[in-house]
């Protein structure tokens, strides 16, 4: 914080209750209230990610049963809830955090929640729900529970390969796919650069949409508007990633020294004006000049990953849009890696801290990965379409008009609750 304190939230509610306390009694019981609404949010939520969305103009009983699944899981909400699921479909992250709570690095660091992975920032309608999205992480069932692999993320491709192996799957590295092949209207195999083919009864692509349809497969063999839509996809990358090798471990003044503080991720969001302005930088093609950071250091519970005594400090810095309005990521990535490991006032490094930094640009991890524009999720996390009546007197999307998201902002409604503050006292005469 720029005042030289901290907010410390961990995985121990209370812990936190106590330390939000510190900046604001109100916010502390607020806090208490809004983990238990969001619980029965994220338990509404997440089963409909896996879920093809039901068609409502058809009458196939698939849909139809999936229909009434949803309308039925909705209507057993209370009132309060539908209400607070309307308001995290709808609304911006920092808008929604405004009703619950009064201290600015509080909603700052919850609001960043919001725009992980977007092109968004933290005042855009339809962040809530991406807070909502990163919410329903969980470990053993527990939401909002995040950890380490052991061995770095690379260890998880490892041991799914291992698993493949033992169960008989033959596995091919430096073999890059050219196309995929289709015969009678059906994927029916890939042809590799080198020009070799593999045929196969069933072709699954990890690749985005992007790249499976637009890629690897002629126009011709899909159909025009299936092709359209997926051309329609929305793909833009927001972030950028810079790892430095440290020779100790980070001190801030606000903490100093060694402590539990180093376990966990490490946020650069002091207010929601900090948080908007980095996204103000990125709206006109440049990267943030005091952009959001979140950090991890992993060597702290995984050793493995760096020499004995020495440290790695991961940084997920956002925004750095893909296309630059002036230079390129040849020429700006230097310049990134400088901007986010320069330390905050509140950071003081020790000395000789930084060893060495690798930079991520925005272009070759998306070369590196094969993600169109090195967007991290697959498509836009943010709810977009919204049915309309046609002309043609049915549900659906009105012909021979691109798509395009309808914002709804709800109004302050009487029944509005103010979590725990009090109401605003007014004068006798004013509205």
């Amino acid at each position: 914080m720029p005042s030289g304190d901290y907010l410390w939230r961990v995985n121990d509610h209370a812990k936190s209750i106590r330390d939000i306390r510190r900046h604001s009694r109100l916010d502390a019981e607020a806090y208490d209230e809004f983990s238990k609404m969001m619980t029965p949010m994220c338990r509404f939520v997440k089963p409909m990610l896996s879920m093809v969305p039901p068609d409502p103009t058809t009458l196939n009983p698939k849909d139809l049963k999936q229909l009434h699944f949803l309308l039925q899981r909705f209507r057993e909400l209370s009132s309060d809830e539908r209400y607070t699921l309307v308001q995290l479909m709808t609304m911006s992250s920092a808008d929604f955090l405004d009703q619950w709570f009064e201290t600015d690095v509080l909603k700052a660091t919850m609001s960043a929640s919001g725009i992980i992975g977007t092109f968004l920032g933290i005042r855009s309608p339809g962040t809530a729900y991406v807070l909502l999205h990163h919410y329903m992480g969980e470990i053993d069932g527990a939401f909002r529970s995040w950890g380490f692999s052991r061995g770095g993320t690379g260890a998880i491709s490892n041991a799914i390969a291992g698993a493949a192996r033992e169960a008989g799957v033959e596995i091919r590295t430096k073999a890059p796919v050219g196309k995929i092949l289709t015969k009678n209207g059906r994927a029916c195999g890939v042809a590799l650069q080198s020009g070799e083919e593999l045929s196969a009864n069933v072709v699954s692509s990890s690749v985005d949409p992007h790249l499976t349809f637009e890629k690897f497969l002629e126009p011709s063999e899909l159909p025009a508007d299936f092709l359209e839509g997926v051309r329609r996809y929305k793909f833009r990358g927001s972030s950028g990633k810079v790892n430095l090798a440290l020779d100790a471990l980070p001190n801030f003044k606000s903490l100093p020294g060694p402590g539990a503080h180093l376990r966990g991720a490490i946020s650069i969001s002091p207010s929601m004006e900090y948080m908007e302005r980095a996204y103000d930088d990125a709206k006109y093609g440049r990267y943030s000049r005091r952009p959001y950071i979140d950090m991890v250091i992993p060597s702290v519970t995984d050793p493995s990953v760096a020499p004995p005594g020495k440290h790695v400090l991961s940084c997920f810095v956002q925004y750095a849009p893909y296309k630059l309005a002036e230079g390129t990521w040849d020429d700006q990535k230097k310049l990134l890696a400088t901007t986010s490991s320069t330390p905050s006032p509140s950071m003081h490094p020790t000395s000789k801290t930084s060893l060495s930094a690798a930079r991520s640009s925005p272009r070759s991890t998306s070369s590196a990965n094969l993600a169109s524009r090195r967007a991290i999720f697959s498509g836009r996390a943010f709810p977009r379409t919204t049915l309309l009546p046609s002309s043609r007197r049915r549900l659906g999307l009105l012909p021979h008009t691109h798509p395009q998201p309808i914002y709804v902002r709800l109004c302050h409604a009487p029944r509005r609750r103010h979590h725990g503050r009090q109401r605003p006292h007014r004068q006798p005469g004013h509205p």
